[in-house]
């Protein structure tokens, strides 16, 4: 399986933290990494992840994560990225505890065109349920249901497709987060949603305030 890997960062102080270095370093072992932070850096601290990336870089783009995707997506072009089997969207709002091969290698085994860490609704009040049985019984396209943005694997087969590479073109600069979570992280799920597409998450339950 050969990856490729955008990483999403922003610090307000233009530090790499170490708990990134790490994740870096993990991802480094399975993927092509690269690397791009909303925010100012010293060379010096880019040089910190050098070992673990094939680019990194930081500037303010003011477009969030699904915007640092864009940016490198350009920059790196769809031809070179469609070279890879599998696309990880990742950023450093959450940490990496242990190895995550295993977590690669069960999403892989399960043949999927896209997954994430798990999914969440805002508006869900009834405990633990199966995924697939909370899609099933509800319009799905109409609540605030989403697959969270920390981390989602595309398949070659899926962001070959033209919907998929719009998408990410037409990712513009916004306010808040607030806007990142309606236009995008909403916006991409249903997406996924809409053209059917063979979807998963990790953890296989939604749960209430999840």
């Amino acid at each position: 399986m050969k990856r490729i890997c955008l990483f999403a960062a922003y610090d307000p102080d233009g530090i790499i933290d170490d708990y990134v270095i790490h994740y870096l370093k993990e991802l480094s072992q399975y993927a092509n990494v690269h690397y791009l932070a909303d925010c100012d850096m010293s060379g010096e601290q880019l040089s910190k992840i050098a070992p673990f990336t094939l680019s990194a870089s930081a500037y303010k783009h003011g477009k969030y994560d699904f915007g640092a995707w864009s940016e490198l997506i350009n920059r790196i072009g769809w031809e070179e990225i469609e070279k890879y089997d599998e696309l990880i969207l990742a950023n450093d709002s959450q940490y990496l505890v242990g190895d995550i091969g295993p977590y690669l290698t069960t999403m892989e085994n399960r043949k999927l065109d896209f997954w994430a860490g798990l999914a969440v609704c805002e508006e869900y009040l009834g405990g633990r349920i199966p995924l697939e049985q909370f899609i099933e019984s509800r319009n799905i396209l109409t609540i605030p249901f989403t697959f969270v943005s920390s981390f989602l694997v595309l398949s070659k087969e899926l962001f070959s497709k033209a919907f998929i590479q719009n998408f990410f073109a037409e990712i513009t600069p916004v306010e808040n987060r607030l806007q990142v979570y309606e236009k995008y992280e909403l916006g991409l799920s249903r997406l996924i949603l809409r053209h059917k597409i063979k979807y998963g998450t990790y953890i296989e339950d939604l749960y209430t305030h999840s």
